[in-house]
């Protein structure tokens, strides 16, 4: 990092530490400056993502498939539980009809 900071002329005498703060804060921004330029194709308000898992997941390509993603497990939820509802709807059509046949049936044996 020393080597993207142009070094400042530094001064023999011992700096308070007020000033050291102040150069430290300067240094910082230089730094924050130059890692949006480089990482950054848009710089929204000086807020960008620092960590590169962050960078990823909040680029458009990533999110448009992480939209993808979810709508197809959604889909498929959806899909298995239609299945799964009409599965139980059979069900209980067939124990109807089996009810109907049974009670239809001794009126059959009695005639």
């Amino acid at each position: 990092m020393n080597d993207l900071i142009p070094s400042i002329a530094q001064n023999k005498t011992k700096k308070t530490l007020a000033e050291q703060r102040l150069d430290l804060q300067f240094k910082l921004q230089v730094n924050r400056r130059l890692l949006i330029d480089k990482f950054s194709d848009e710089q929204i308000n000086d807020h960008f993502p620092r960590s590169a898992v962050m960078r990823l997941l909040t680029q458009k390509t990533t999110l448009h498939m992480l939209k993808k993603l979810a709508f197809t497990a959604v889909g498929i939820k959806t899909i298995t539980s239609v299945k799964y509802g009409f599965s139980i709807w059979k069900f209980i059509r067939n124990r109807v009809q089996q009810n109907k046949q049974s009670q239809s049936q001794p009126d059959l044996l009695k005639r």
